[in-house]
């Protein structure tokens, strides 16, 4: 069997795999399962499969006029930087001259842009919505590519050369460490000295300042990951952690376990008004009445669009429903609100680049009499990391 005969049956798997997967979820489930179950791919194949099926997300969707098949090729003819010239002759909506191997990413994109009626805008939905904030060719090609997994060393990783075997690691002058795609296996013997945490996040939470804090309440907690930034941070804070899910607040008890005498936790539903919240803690209880909270950090649920260049697989089909959002995060923020101090700070943030999640609902919060005192986005392009938003305001 000829290389190109391979490679073609290895888009036909691709496809077949992609037809198995629900819009909406994480794809990671459905490549696992397709695997299981046709257990006749190797290592190589498994890799090739995935690489076609994840271009297909992050760009053949948006080929509208084409086939599913050639979406597929053409997506990662465009994306892999490593081709075989036998590559180009499976694809036959356009004629692909062997210069192609040789360009990069942004020069392949161009041809196709000035060839075709094909544009890159057509890659991210809504891309009239995202903030003006984004330079919009650098943040689109920037969502062409897995971004790298960022870990936030701990104080203990001075003491051994950390992922000294491991290349292209990148060192963020915060101390945030880079790692290419694909090093998971490696990173287990390390695990106790360091928290896997996007740079984003990193580098918006840097801009929260802890001194004579003292209770700061994690409103959206999640599984835990601000929590222990926050508590890494500063030694004399409290952390009141709570989530609307049973699930994620037992997995947030278990990251965050070291720090168990310092954090109180709740199952709470901040979609609703609350008159006051119970907190538990080893067994014991404390009722919260508002006011009574130096800081409220709020990381709100949002579209995740921040995150698309990771899991590119949420943006296909995806409707705009900001809007739902948006009314769920105000709802959130005010009901949070009462139980803040005067003069107190709220820290507001998503993992969104829509402006209707985020520049829109800081102006909201400010028309309701709260005092806006630094906003902004990372860019996610200009750190190869996820994109957040976050905003700082105060109780006045």
């Amino acid at each position: 069997m000829n290389a190109q005969v391979i490679f073609e049956r290895h888009v036909f798997f691709a496809e077949q795999c992609l037809a198995d997967h629900t819009l909406g979820y994480p794809f990671d489930k459905t490549l696992k399962n397709y695997f299981r179950v046709n257990k006749k791919f190797g290592s190589k194949d498994r890799r090739r499969i995935k690489s076609l099926c994840y271009s297909w997300f992050r760009l053949g969707f948006s080929f509208a006029d084409m086939s599913k098949d050639q979406q597929i090729i053409l997506s990662f003819l465009v994306l892999e930087p490593n081709l075989e010239s036998y590559m180009l002759n499976s694809f036959k909506e356009l004629t692909l001259h062997t210069t192609w191997l040789d360009w990069n990413l942004n020069e392949r994109i161009s041809f196709l842009e000035n060839n075709t009626d094909w544009k890159l805008s057509s890659t991210y939905p809504d891309i009239t919505q995202v903030s003006v904030d984004f330079e919009p060719r650098p943040f689109l090609i920037h969502s062409m590519k897995q971004s790298k997994l960022w870990v936030r060393p701990s104080e203990k990783a001075n003491e051994i050369k950390l992922f000294q075997d491991i290349e292209s690691v990148t060192r963020h002058p915060s101390g945030a460490l880079g790692l290419e795609t694909g090093v998971n296996k490696d990173l287990e013997k390390y695990r106790r000295y360091f928290e896997v945490q996007d740079l984003s996040c990193q580098l918006a939470y840097n801009n929260l300042d802890l001194n004579g804090v003292k209770t700061v309440w994690d409103c959206c907690s999640a599984s835990g990951g601000k929590s222990l930034l926050l508590l890494d941070k500063s030694p004399n804070i409290k952390i009141y952690a709570s989530d609307k899910r049973v699930s994620i607040l037992k997995d947030f008890a278990q990251r965050t376990r070291r720090y168990s005498k310092r954090i109180h936790t709740s199952v709470t539903n901040l979609e609703e008004h609350q008159k006051s919240i119970v907190f538990k803690q080893n067994g014991s209880k404390q009722v919260i009445q508002a006011p009574f909270f130096d800081v409220i950090v709020a990381d709100v649920p949002c579209t995740g669009s921040g995150t698309w260049n990771r899991n590119p697989e949420f943006k296909v089909g995806f409707q705009h429903t900001q809007n739902t959002f948006k009314k769920l995060q105000v709802a959130i923020v005010q009901n949070a609100m009462p139980f803040l101090k005067k003069g107190g700070i709220l820290f507001y943030s998503t993992c969104s680049v829509y402006k209707e999640e985020n520049e829109q609902v800081l102006n909201e919060l400010v028309n309701s009499g709260y005092e806006k005192l630094q906003s902004g986005y990372i860019k996610g392009y200009q750190n190869d990391s996820d994109s957040m938003y976050f905003a700082k305001i105060r109780k006045i």
